[in-house]
């Protein structure tokens, strides 16, 4: 797929700061916990897409750069109009799932060349966001 306005690293981490920037003077385990829910969901599309489990259908890329816009807004709005930490969690799951799907479209070349690695290139990628997160 050629790419477009996908995902990169630095709109992960902004999106994250707009997940948890709200509770910055909650328990630290809080925004521990968001933060994981956003890497453990954005890993299983990660790997989904890795290993060929992604849909491939012309509209499936575009669909998701709109849902990536879209929860750039929700959480805008949402930061805005108040704060619920009991949902930041979900949301933190659900906007994983589909933010995973963009930054996968922005991987793909790089992961064709893990060849039997792909596995360990996979494991290095998501450790190196989670930690680049926390």
């Amino acid at each position: 797929m050629a790419s477009g306005t996908f995902s990169t690293g630095a709109d992960h981490l902004l999106f994250l700061a707009r997940l948890v920037i709200p509770f910055r003077r909650l328990h630290p385990l809080i925004i521990i916990i968001i933060v994981t829910s956003f890497t453990v969901a954005h890993s299983i599309t990660l790997i989904a897409s890795a290993f060929g489990f992604a849909p491939d259908w012309l509209w499936f890329a575009p669909l998701i750069e709109t849902l990536i816009a879209v929860t750039i807004l929700f959480m805008a709005l949402e930061n805005i109009v108040g704060s619920n930490v009991g949902l930041r969690w979900i949301y933190a799951f659900a906007f994983g799932l589909i933010r995973g799907f963009g930054f996968s479209f922005a991987l793909c070349e790089q992961l064709q060349f893990a060849g039997d690695h792909l596995v360990t290139s996979l494991l290095g990628i998501n450790a190196g966001v989670q930690m680049e997160l926390i």
